[in-house]
């Protein structure tokens, strides 16, 4: 509580000013530009969650072939639990870059400066592209394998 209340006693003090404010009181360190952090983190994750759901759809619409009898070697079928595979660790690998981007703009702000942009967002855009790349070769492949083999 006694954070609290220095917090507000700042924040008057400062006219409730919009730049970050430090306020340290015995292991008390609030500030205000937190929530941006936050909401930052919370994008990430909402990527994250757009992806494990992208897994879940291909898993779900691969397995439906309208072949009694699918190819084993190379359809739908067999590529849609790799291909989920593939988006679900992406996923994880997104979450992970925003944890560690949260933590790095965490301790930058602590030193009193800011990261903006960085590689992490530039990783992120490059593994989307990929992934999508990749499905559309492998739909544009099976396709192509279908109308060579003569099914429908």
């Amino acid at each position: 509580m006694p954070c609290l209340s220095l917090f507000l006693a700042a924040c008057v003090h400062s006219r409730l000013s919009t730049s970050i404010l430090w306020i340290r009181s015995a292991n008390c360190l609030l500030t205000v530009s937190l929530p941006a952090l936050e909401r930052t983190f919370l994008g990430y994750l909402r990527t994250s969650i757009g992806l494990s759901i992208v897994a879940v759809i291909i898993s779900q619409l691969f397995r439906l072939e309208h072949n009694t009898t699918p190819n084993k070697t190379f359809g739908f079928f067999i590529l849609g639990t790799p291909l989920a595979c593939l988006c679900i660790g992406a996923a994880i690998v997104v979450l992970l870059l925003g944890a560690y981007r949260l933590w790095r703009q965490q301790n930058a702000m602590l030193r009193g400066k800011v990261h903006a942009g960085g590689w992490e967002i530039n990783a992120i855009g490059l593994t989307v592209l990929l992934i999508i790349l990749t499905l559309f070769v492998l739909i544009l492949a099976v396709d192509i394998s279908k109308d060579v083999d003569g099914q429908t």
